[in-house]
């Protein structure tokens, strides 16, 4: 499937987390055109290729994903139809499940660990399209013992300042900046068997084809005693292309967000005429279809897809 193919998704109740998550996966092509050659029995892929050959015989009109949504509520125990969840953690945990069932698949010998891109094999794939390793390096101020620690997500979480309005350039440079770990915040050190005082910091050392980047808008709020989780609502600048570690990206859709942490409306952006410009994208929000020009809503978004040029 290629990226001029765009529908509307029925909502099934409070069901536009999800709308505006599989909007997002739909996005990425290349992911999804391997979903749709895959030769695997499992229920996960053979519902996706519905919703994949469903969206683009309906081009232009709506569709139905219950049967993914269905099956999202039993991925994740804490949802059911509904209720809201997360829009972000519906990208994550479809994704990576289907991480595991290829994974799975290869090692039961199902299917055979082809190469699908150069050198990738189809058991690296998911990392290759969506994996950001992050190496987190800690000192000790006390004994000067370095630790690093490598993890591998299918995002960039950016973390905002409340009271700042800025740009996502900006947040990004800052990524790599040098935390102070002291006082309530202090690093429990292996070699000294005790909490000391330290510097950690952050660096991306990989990045995928499709670059998730989320914007912590959601934080606890220990002002009033409880913790309550609260959303920062600022506007910041996003650039239609980026540049991180190296690689170039262009901005290809943009899940928003409106309303507070317990409730509120998802819609998506999709920008699919690959522009530089704000001004002619495609306003999804669920079954309904609009052209929008969306400079001021860019800059509210809350998961932003950039795509490696």
């Amino acid at each position: 499937m290629n990226n001029d193919y765009y529908c509307g998704l029925n909502n099934h109740g409070n069901t536009c987390f999800f709308n505006s998550a599989l909007q997002n996966i739909l996005r990425c092509s290349v992911f999804v055109n391997i979903i749709s050659n895959l030769e695997i029995d499992h229920e996960l892929i053979k519902i996706f290729k519905d919703v994949i050959e469903n969206y683009k015989k309906n081009s232009n009109t709506r569709i139905s994903p219950l049967e993914l949504v269905k099956y999202y509520s039993k991925l994740n125990s804490d949802y059911s139809i509904g209720s809201q969840d997360d829009a972000e953690e519906v990208v994550t945990l479809l994704v990576g499940k289907i991480d595991d069932i290829i994974k799975d698949e290869i090692k039961k010998g199902s299917i055979q660990n082809v190469t699908i891109k150069g050198n990738i094999k189809l058991d690296k794939i998911i990392d290759y399209l969506f994996g950001v390793t992050i190496v987190t390096s800690t000192k000790c101020l006390k004994c000067n013992t370095v630790s690093n620690r490598s993890e591998t997500e299918f995002k960039i979480k950016i973390g905002m300042d409340k009271n700042i309005s800025d740009s996502l350039d900006t947040l990004i440079d800052n990524y790599s900046n040098v935390e102070e770990m002291n006082g309530d915040n202090q690093y429990d050190c292996s070699n000294c068997k005790c909490k000391v005082d330290a510097l950690k910091m952050d660096k991306i050392v990989k990045t995928p084809k499709y670059l998730h980047v989320q914007l912590k808008r959601f934080t606890k709020d220990y002002s009033r005693g409880r913790g309550r989780i609260s959303k920062n609502d600022n506007s910041i600048d996003i650039p239609s292309t980026l540049n991180i570690s190296g690689v170039k990206y262009q901005l290809r859709g943009c899940i928003l967000h409106m309303g507070s942490y317990h409730g509120g409306h998802y819609t998506y952006l999709y920008n699919k005429n690959k522009t530089d410009k704000f001004d002619d994208w495609k306003y999804l929000d669920d079954y309904r279809i609009s052209n929008r020009n969306v400079t001021n809503d860019i800059k509210d978004g809350y998961l932003y897809l950039y795509v490696k040029s």
